[in-house]
C-alpha cells in the first residue's frame, strides 16, 4: 500500500467521523415549565431562552451573558454599603479621607472588608427585621385578644345594664288625679273612659319598652323567639321518645320486678311514707342524683348555649331550667347524667375549661355545683278508696287513655305504646306500671292530673312518688276524692295539646314580597340593558339577574328579613304573655 492510499483512507475516516458527529449547538429553553432542577448530563441542561431578561429566582439553565436581575441586585447592595460610612479603628481617621492612591493588595483587602461588612450588615439587618416582625405580630395578637375580651365584657355589661340596669327612658304612669288635672276637661263619664284608654295605652308602651330591653338577650330567645320555641318543642319530643324507649327496655329486662304502689305504713299515720331512690317496691326517682346544677344563669345567656356545651360529655341524658326569677331574671339550669361519677367528671371539665361555656359563665354570676341525693324521700299517700277493685279498673282505662294521648303528642312510636299496654299481669300491677311510665317518661302525675315541665318540678309539686293506702270497705268518706280525680283526668284529656310553633320559611309569601321591595332599592338602572348591584357595583343585563345575585351572594339580606318577621312574632308573644317579667324587675 502506498503512502497516497493510506492518506486517502485516513481522510475518508475523518470525513465519516465528522459526518457521524454533528456540531453541538447551543439550545435555548422557551419556558420555565420544569419545576425541579434536572440532573447533570441531562439534555435539558441548556442555555436559558430568556437570556439576560430572565427573572426566575433560582433558574438552573445557563446564562453565559449574565442576568439583569442579578446585576441590579448587586448594584443595590453596593449602594447600600456605600451609603453607610465605614468606621475606622483609629479615631482621627475618616473613611472619606483615605488615600485613593493605595496599593493593589490594600485595595483588595479593603474590598474583602467591604464584602465582609456587607454580608454581616445584611445578616444583622435581616435578624432585626425578623425580630421586629415577630414583635409586631405578638403585639397585634395581644391587641386582638384584649379587644375581644373588652368587647365581650362590654357586651355583658350592656346586657346587664339593659336587663337589670336603670331605665331612664321608662314611661312614668300617672294616677287618675294627675291625668284629670293635666290632660282632660269634660264630664266624669268621659274622664273615666279616657283614663281607661290611657291606662291601656300605657300598658302597651310599657310592654314595648320591656321587649326592647329583652330583645337581644338569650332569655327572650328561649321564651318568645320562634326559633327558640321550636327548639324547645323538638327537644321535649325527642327526649320523651328516648325515655320511652329506655323505659320499655328496662321493663323487658325485669328492672321493675316487685313493683307495687301500696303504702307501707300503719293506719292513722301521716299522709306521707318513706321511699328510696329506684328501690323496690315504689321505684321512686330522685332527680338530684347525678345532677349538675348551674345557678344564677344570667338573662343575657341562652340556656341552649349550656346544652350545647354539656351534651357532648359522657353520660349526659337530659337538661331543664327554671323560669326567670322576678328580681334579677336569673335562672337555674339542671343537667342530669347517668351516674353521680359522670356528673362529677362533667363538673371538673366545666371548671377546668372556663371557655367551655360562652360569655364566661363559670367566671360570671353563675355558679356550677353538684347536687346530692336526698337521704329521705317521701311519697304522698292516697286514701284507701283509690285501692278498691272498681276504682283500679277505672284508673287502668284512664291511664291507658292518657298514655295514648301523650305518646301521640310526643311522637312516641305505636309499637312502644302497644308493648307497654299489653304487659301481662293483674290489674293492679298493670296500673302501677302505667302510672310509673307517665311519671318517668312524660313527667305527669296521674293522681293529681298535673303535667310538669321536668322531673325536678314534678318532685317539688307531687313528691318523689304517689302510693295508695290499702283498701278498707268501711272507708266510704273519701268517695269525693275519687270523683275529683276522675274529673281532673277527663279535663286534662280534653284540654291537653302540644302544638308546633310556627316558623317562617324563606319561600313564604310575606318574606318574598319584602325581599322584592328590598331588591328594587338595591338595583341601580344604568341603561336599558345594564343594571348594577348597589352593594357591590356588579353589572348585569337584566333585573332578574341582579335579583338572583342578591339572593345567592348577599344572603344576609334574606336572613335579616326573616329575623325581622321573627322579632315581630316574638313581640306579640311577649305582649300576650300574662306572666312576663314586670318592668320593675328590669329596672332593678
Amino acid at each position: 500500500m502506498t503512502h497516497t492510499d493510506v492518506s486517502s483512507e485516513t481522510e475518508d475516516k475523518t470525513s465519516v467521523s465528522a459526518e457521524s458527529e454533528p456540531k453541538a449547538r447551543a439550545k435555548r429553553s422557551r419556558s420555565h415549565r420544569r419545576k425541579t432542577e434536572p440532573k447533570l448530563g441531562s439534555r435539558h441542561l441548556i442555555t436559558c431562552w430568556f437570556g439576560r431578561a430572565c427573572e426566575r429566582k433560582e433558574c438552573w439553565f445557563k446564562h453565559p451573558d449574565g442576568r439583569d436581575v442579578d446585576r441590579k441586585r448587586e448594584k443595590r447592595d453596593r449602594s447600600r454599603v456605600r451609603s453607610r460610612p465605614i468606621r475606622s479603628r483609629t479615631p482621627h481617621r475618616s473613611p472619606r479621607r483615605v488615600n485613593r492612591s493605595a496599593s493593589k493588595p490594600r485595595e483588595k483587602s479593603r474590598r474583602e472588608g467591604t464584602k465582609h461588612l456587607k454580608t454581616s450588615e445584611k445578616n444583622g439587618r435581616e435578624e432585626k427585621e425578623e425580630k421586629e416582625k415577630d414583635e409586631k405580630k405578638n403585639e397585634k395578637k395581644k391587641k386582638v385578644e384584649t379587644k375581644d375580651t373588652e368587647e365581650e365584657q362590654s357586651d355583658q355589661a350592656k346586657d346587664a345594664t339593659n336587663v337589670t340596669g336603670s331605665t331612664s327612658s321608662a314611661l312614668k304612669k300617672m294616677d287618675f288625679r294627675e291625668f284629670i288635672l293635666q290632660h282632660f276637661e269634660g264630664t266624669p263619664e268621659e274622664a273615666v273612659a279616657a283614663f281607661q284608654a290611657y291606662c291601656q295605652k300605657m300598658t302597651e308602651e310599657e310592654g314595648k319598652t320591656e321587649f326592647e330591653i329583652l330583645k337581644n338577650t338569650g332569655l327572650c330567645f328561649d321564651l318568645y323567639h320562634p326559633l327558640g320555641r321550636l327548639r324547645s318543642y323538638d327537644w321535649s319530643r325527642s327526649m320523651a321518645c328516648e325515655r320511652a324507649k329506655n323505659f320499655l327496655m328496662e321493663v323487658e329486662q325485669g328492672r321493675y320486678t316487685g313493683l307495687s304502689l301500696r303504702a307501707r305504713r300503719p293506719n292513722g299515720a301521716s299522709v306521707t311514707c318513706p321511699v328510696a331512690h329506684l328501690e323496690p317496691p315504689e321505684f321512686a326517682f330522685d332527680a338530684n342524683v347525678g345532677t349538675l346544677m348551674i345557678s344564677g344563669l344570667p338573662p343575657a345567656m341562652s340556656a341552649w348555649d349550656v346544652v350545647e356545651a354539656l351534651q357532648d360529655l359522657s353520660g349526659f341524658t337530659s337538661a331543664a331550667w327554671t323560669p326567670p326569677s322576678p328580681q334579677k331574671l336569673s335562672r337555674s339550669f339542671y343537667a342530669h347524667f347517668k351516674s353521680a361519677k359522670e356528673a362529677h367528671a362533667a363538673l371538673l371539665a366545666l371548671l377546668a375549661d372556663p371557655d367551655l361555656l360562652r360569655k364566661g359563665l363559670t367566671t360570671g354570676t353563675a355558679r356550677a355545683s353538684l347536687q346530692e341525693g336526698s337521704p329521705e324521700l317521701s311519697a304522698l299517700v292516697l286514701p284507701s278508696v283509690m285501692s278498691s277493685p272498681s276504682r283500679l279498673e277505672k284508673d287502668l282505662l284512664l291511664s291507658k287513655s292518657v298514655i295514648e294521648r301523650m305518646d301521640e303528642l310526643h311522637g312516641v312510636s305505636k309499637e312502644i305504646t302497644s308493648s307497654l299496654l299489653d304487659f301481662c299481669g293483674n290489674t293492679e300491677l298493670k296500673l302501677d306500671l302505667q302510672v310509673l311510665y307517665l311519671r318517668r317518661v312524660h313527667h305527669f302525675c296521674f293522681y293529681s292530673g298535673k303535667w310538669c315541665r321536668d322531673e325536678w318540678t314534678l318532685r317539688i309539686l307531687c313528691g318523689a312518688a304517689t302510693v295508695r293506702e290499702p283498701y278498707r270497705q268501711d272507708d266510704t268518706d273519701m268517695e269525693i276524692w275519687a270523683i275529683g280525680h276522675e274529673g281532673r283526668i277527663k279535663d286534662f284529656l280534653d284540654t291537653v295539646s302540644l302544638t308546633r310553633p310556627t316558623v317562617l320559611r324563606y319561600d313564604d309569601v310575606q318574606i318574598k314580597e319584602r325581599f322584592d321591595e328590598v331588591c328594587r332599592e338595591k338595583i341601580i338602572t344604568v341603561s336599558d340593558q345594564k343594571f348594577q348591584c348597589k352593594d357591590c357595583r356588579k353589572s348585569f343585563k337584566g333585573c332578574e339577574y341582579v335579583r338572583n345575585h342578591l339572593l345567592r351572594m348577599h344572603t344576609d339580606i334574606l336572613q335579616g328579613i326573616r329575623e325581622e318577621f321573627h322579632q315581630n312574632m316574638a313581640r306579640k308573644e311577649f305582649l300576650a304573655d300574662p306572666e312576663r317579667p314586670p318592668l320593675g324587675a328590669l329596672r332593678h
